[in-house]
This record gives structure tokens, sequence and C-alpha cells, in this order.
């Protein structure tokens, strides 16, 4: 199961079933306590189960079982939580950024207790990512301070420690993919790409985004680097092909909206669906709408939430 959107506004999520192809709204707190807002939310495997995890506003986490679509556990965080990242390649693991004054951590939710790194970030954690680097499993951050971070899990596993440190400067990191073992690719504010060699610790910068737009939501499909920035706008790039786009832009808004923020891009995935089996893009935007993406044909969407300003 994968999520498709998520909304601030009504505190609610929507789950694609991959096989069936149906959507599930689950709310994820009660409905009294309407003044919540999710801040992030993602799934994760837990004891081979599918779990929804999400935090709020007011430093609540709720965990919800997909399989009995029932909230199995809550607590009360002690510092503000900023994002929650969870990864198929690490099984009951949730990592989290908190913030503490104008700096954040990172740290590692477990079913036995908590993993604290102790390296401060001046500044957002914009995102987190894992990988095996050579054998290792490393987590990587990315930060306003303008700062990419590699850190792995000491040999008692009872914290994380700092192997690594890549500026990015003059923009920050928003976003990160990975394609291999050794190869991290990081989407910048200012709409551009870098790519991070992990065994030669070289990087290389390469234009993105038209306008400085933000990148906001970024995803690798087979070869293929898929990127949508803040107005709407996705591109598609092959790493075999010397990270070339490989068709035109694709919007999910017609004409003049696509500078829309409401028409940001939140989230995407890649499905394949029958008879065809062709690829298509579903994103979740900003304005609360589900929309089916494929080169050449007009974008369809359809409502998830109802869209309200903040």
């Amino acid at each position: 199961m994968i999520p498709g959107t998520e909304n601030p506004q009504d505190n609610t999520c929507i789950i694609l079933e991959k096989q069936t192809g149906a959507l599930n709204e689950v709310k994820t707190q009660p409905p009294q306590a309407g003044e919540e807002r999710v801040l992030s939310a993602t799934l994760a495997s837990v004891n081979s189960k599918p779990m929804l995890f999400s935090v709020t506003s007011k430093q609540n986490l709720f965990i919800i079982d997909l399989d009995s679509m029932k909230e199995v556990n809550r607590r009360k965080l002690d510092k503000p939580t900023t994002l929650l990242k969870a990864f198929e390649a690490a099984p009951d693991m949730v990592f989290i950024a908190v913030q503490v004054g104008m700096q954040s951590f990172l740290q590692v939710i477990l079913p036995q207790g908590m993993i604290n790194s102790e390296e401060a970030h001046n500044g957002f954690i914009t995102d987190i990512h894992f990988m095996k680097w050579n054998g290792t499993d490393v987590v990587f951050t990315a930060c306003q301070d303008q700062n990419l971070r590699a850190f792995t899990f000491s040999s008692d596993k009872t914290k994380l420690e700092r192997q690594a440190i890549q500026p990015t400067s003059p923009s920050y990191a928003t976003k990160f993919v990975s394609n291999q073992d050794s190869f991290l690719i990081a989407a910048l504010r200012d709409g551009s790409f870098l790519g991070w060699n992990l065994n030669q610790n070289q990087v290389d910068k390469q234009p993105g985004h038209d306008m400085n737009k933000e990148i906001t939501s970024l995803l690798m499909h087979q070869t293929c680097v898929l990127s949508a920035d803040e107005g709407g706008v996705i591109q598609i790039r092959n790493l075999s092909e010397g990270f070339q786009q490989i068709v035109p832009p694709l919007s999910i808004s017609p004409g003049a909206l696509q500078t829309n923020q409401t028409h940001q891009v939140q989230s995407m995935i890649v499905m394949e669906f029958p008879p065809s089996n062709d690829p298509v893009i579903l994103t979740g935007s900003k304005n609360g709408l589900v929309q089916l993406v494929k080169p050449n044909l007009p974008p369809y969407q359809f409502g998830a939430h109802n869209y309200k300003p903040n």
C-alpha cells in the first residue's frame, strides 16, 4: 500500500491499494481535535504489518493498522516533530526530524525504543533518505543550512553517528532519491539537481526546473528520475541518457493555472494499470486533487480532499 496524498486541513490521508486501485480515507486523529493539523505522515512496515504513522501540530503521534484500519497506538512526543519517513529497505524503523529552537535533530523510532543523533542541523531538516552504502545502513538528511549529512548506526545500535557532510550552497536540498548503493540525487530549492558519488565523494550539479521553482516531489522509476515543482510541472529524465529530459515537461493544470501554488505537487508515484500496463504518473497536489498524468495525453483529476486555504 502507498500514500496518495494527505490533507492537513481535515487531518486525513488517502491510501491507494496497489492491487485493486481502491482508495481509502483514513482519519489520523479524533474529529473533536479539529484544531490539530497533520504535519507529516508515512507508511511503515512494523512486524511485517503495514502501519500509517502520523504526527500533528500538538506533537501527537498516531499509529494506524492498515489491515484493520484502526488506531493501535498514540503517544505524546517530547519535541516538535516536522517530518516522518519510512522505507521498505528499513523495516521496523521510522525516521523523524525534531525541532529544538532553530536547530533540528534526527531520531529513529524502533519497536524497542528511540535512537538519537547528537548532530545539530542549523535549520529545518527538509528530507530524510535511507540506503545501503557498501552494505552498510546509511541515513541521509537534507537541511536548510545547505548541507547534506550521512549517518550510520553505532555498533551497539544505540545512536546515530555522522560519517560525511556535503555542502550544497548556494541553495539547499529539498528531496532525495538514489539509484544504486553509491549514488545519491538531491533536488535543490532553486530547481536544480545535485548528484553525490559516495564512493568517490564527488558531486555534479545539473540544471533543472525553470524560473527557480522549488522541486516539491522527486521519484526514481527504473532508470528515470521524475521531478515535480511548486507550479505543478513534471519533468522526466533518464540517467542512462546523460540525465536528459526524455519527454517535454508535463503539467497537472492547464494554461496559466500552472503558476498557482495550490497546484503544487506534494506526492507522486508511478503505477501500471491493465490492460495495457503502460506506466501512469499519479500525483497528489496542494489543492486536494489526485491527478493521473501520462505523456501526450491531457491530465485526468478527481477530488481527494476539499481544499481550504490556510
